[in-house]
């Protein structure tokens, strides 16, 4: 096959293309069983994230996919062009799944939980953090095997696991546009080595911060066995107003959506999450709310559907992350323009801490505005807010942590002071990020390989059959 594929003749083209075809054809036989097993992976997976959550950690978010047709073709072909034949059974990571975490221990501790795991086995493990690829990656990477039964048929798939920071992610993301595409410059090359590394400072100090709040502090601001009652009573309450809440939601998504589809830079926007807070987190907040009105010399709040539905303007929450400052700026714009069209939405309580110079005391920069929606209530139709945040990868990375640190009580100043330093320097490593952008040479393309076999089925000669003439019997 080595002579065939260097060689430049019409023979070789059709070798090429009709061991193409036979990849695809394995494919295309494999993508019901394929679709099936990424459907029990994230549930895997999923149940396992709960259990890790209910233990105290937390995970940034979870992507998943099946590696597409043409995707996977491409890939074959690159190996072709080096003169490697990889046949389908050799590709782990047609089905795959990413966890993104908020510091190094997190991984180590999920792996430990994947381990238990009966519901799949580890055949391979890659420790790409403490040894990163020439380019800089980091990531741990796991194939496991999955046993699965698709229409009274027993089969194992194979399937690929990524555990991250959101430090490493950030990078991976850079990594794939500048350098695996194949158009990144060898000074640029060794400009994302000295990054990764870099980041990888930044993502160990995170995690030393986290770990000694973990140790120092308390693990919760209020002391559940000190406020039975008041959660209780607050669970009562939420009961009767959650629907609203469901409601705006599902109207916010539906925006969300559209307003993404309709901006031009919308392969820069990375991913949207949504939440409703937990019965703990809102009771948590009237109590902060009431500490504050107490120094003010007001009145408390009870906990009641009034406080929840008219005071609170964060029960519903929604986080976009871009990948550079100057895409959030464009959003942002895009965002107050759609919005402005909207009767039945306004915009209140801007913030826009965005830049160095406007971060606020923590060392926390992003951009947050309170959406306000007019809807029939209990008593008459009110004005019931949601809060949409915009961020950027960097600036995500950061305020996570920073939020699971300062949900301790009494941080130290030394602390603090630490976190609000990091958080400038991780913006001038958004910077040498933006910098680097500007230098991709061109947008990398796919070849579009299933036109050119689609093309080439229609051309290629089929065997002449072989047809027997009966004499007539005389």
């Amino acid at each position: 096959m080595k002579d065939i594929i260097t060689n430049d003749n019409i023979e070789v083209l059709d070798e090429r293309k009709d061991f193409l075809l036979r990849q695809r054809y394995e494919y295309r036989k494999n993508l019901e069983s394929n679709c099936f097993a990424l459907d029990v992976l994230k549930r895997s997976i999923k149940v396992l994230i709960e259990s890790f959550s209910d233990d105290g950690h937390q995970v940034a978010y979870m992507e998943s996919r099946i590696k597409s047709e043409n995707s996977y073709l491409n890939k074959v072909d690159k190996n072709l062009s080096k003169n490697k034949l990889l046949p389908y059974e050799d590709f782990h990571d047609i089905v795959g799944c990413r966890v993104v975490f908020l510091s190094i221990s997190d991984i180590k501790d999920f792996i430990s939980l994947i381990k238990k795991s009966e519901d799949f086995k580890i055949i391979e493990e890659k420790n790409y953090i403490s040894e990163s690829k020439d380019s800089g990656y980091r990531s741990y990477h796991l194939i496991l095997e999955m046993p699965l039964r698709i229409q009274e048929e027993e089969k194992t798939v194979k399937v690929e696991l990524q555990l991250r920071t959101i430090l490493m992610d950030i990078f991976a993301r850079e990594e794939h546009k500048l350098s695996y595409k194949g158009n990144c410059s060898a000074e640029d090359k060794k400009i994302l080595k000295e990054l990764s590394d870099r980041l990888l400072f930044y993502d160990i100090n995170l995690s030393g911060f986290l770990d000694v709040a973990n140790r120092t502090f308390s693990s919760d601001r209020y002391i559940p066995t000190q406020n039975i009652f008041e959660i209780s009573k607050c669970s009562y309450e939420f009961e009767k107003v959650f629907h609203y809440y469901e409601f705006i939601q599902g109207e916010m998504e539906k925006m969300i959506k559209e307003i993404i589809s309709g901006f031009s830079g919308s392969d820069d926007i990375l991913h949207v999450s949504s939440r409703i807070k937990k019965v703990k987190s809102i009771t948590r907040k009237i109590k902060e709310m009431n500490e504050e009105r107490k120094a003010k010399g007001l009145d408390e709040l009870p906990i009641s559907i009034d406080t929840i539905l008219y005071q609170l303007r964060d029960v519903v929450g929604f986080k976009i992350v871009c990948t550079d400052i100057d895409t959030a700026k464009e959003f942002i714009k895009y965002v107050k323009e759609y919005f402005e069209t909207r009767s039945q939405v306004t915009m209140s309580n801007e913030k826009d801490n965005l830049e160095i110079d406007r971060q606020k005391d923590t060392g926390y920069r992003g951009y947050k505005v309170n959406l306000s929606f007019m809807l029939p209530v209990l008593n008459g139709t009110k004005e019931i807010q949601t809060e949409l945040i915009i961020r950027t990868m960097v600036m995500d990375a950061w305020a996570l942590q920073d939020d699971r640190i300062y949900s301790k009580t009494n941080v130290p100043e030394a602390l603090s002071t630490n976190l609000r330093t990091l958080s400038g320097e991780l913006l001038n490593l958004e910077y040498t990020l933006n910098e680097l952008r500007t230098h991709r040479t061109e947008k990398y393309k796919a070849k579009d390989i299933i036109s050119e076999l689609d093309q080439y089925e229609k051309t290629k000669k089929k065997p002449k059959k072989l047809v027997l003439e009966k004499k007539d019997e005389e």
